[in-house]
């Protein structure tokens, strides 16, 4: 904000952090207000919904105010929604518009930029802090088109032949999802490919089970591993 910056520590309340959360992973349409409800509260139906997050907002309306976004969170057409004059960047958005444009790029040189764009955003898990069901399904998205954007990028580096480069960019990106049968088995790929026949074979066993009988009949046929 134009004062300083807040931390998801400095929310305490774990319905304002939910709520924050939500809005502004949200930040580009209206949620009704029973959908937020159901967001920040698990005990079934109450009084006066509205009044119970207008409660929640003027709690995180503290903490928001020390950066001077007191007016982030406002209430509009009977719900909450984040205050359409503010201009809000995320990183999340930024990354999901430079994977959506890298899949219809066509120019070699800015797909490069696009990807590595989006790789310097990508963090892993989007906010830890949170376990509810809306929040693994948006991560799992997030998480689909990141590894869309390395298959993409592994493709490419491998048609040119630069297999260090496969091979760590696969490996990085099994640390995020380590039973993926094609990054395993590039990571497998590139490492015989170099040489490193050792390594290859210690991988495949531990991967094995994860990947495809195409991927293994693949690494058998050019690494002789089975």
């Amino acid at each position: 904000g134009p004062k300083g910056t807040l931390t998801g520590d400095d929310i305490k309340t774990e319905q304002g952090y939910l709520l924050l959360a939500y809005l502004l992973l949200n930040h580009k349409r209206t949620v009704p207000l029973d959908q937020l409800t159901d967001v920040v509260h698990h005990f079934g139906d109450m009084d006066n919904p509205y009044k119970f997050l207008n409660n929640i907002v003027y709690r995180i309306r503290r903490p928001l105010s020390i950066i001077g976004l007191d007016k982030l969170i406002i209430g509009k057409n009977g719900t909450f929604v984040v205050n359409p004059e503010l201009k809000i960047h995320t990183d999340f958005d930024r990354f999901e518009e430079n994977c959506r444009r890298l899949k219809y790029e066509s120019d070699p040189d800015m797909k490069l930029t696009l990807y590595r764009n989006a790789m310097e955003l990508y963090k892993g898990r989007l906010l830890p802090r949170v376990q509810e069901l809306w929040h693994t399904q948006l991560d799992s998205f997030y998480q689909s088109i990141y590894l869309c954007a390395t298959k993409w990028y592994i493709h490419l580096k491998f048609s040119e032949n630069e297999y260090l480069a496969v091979q760590k960019v696969a490996t990085d990106a099994l640390r995020y999802d380590n039973e993926d049968s094609e990054l395993n088995f590039y990571a497998i790929l590139a490492m015989g490919l170099q040489g490193n026949m050792a390594l290859a074979r210690k991988c495949f066993g531990a991967a094995k089970k994860y990947l495809s009988n195409e991927h293994r009949n693949v690494l058998s046929s050019r690494l002789s591993l089975l």
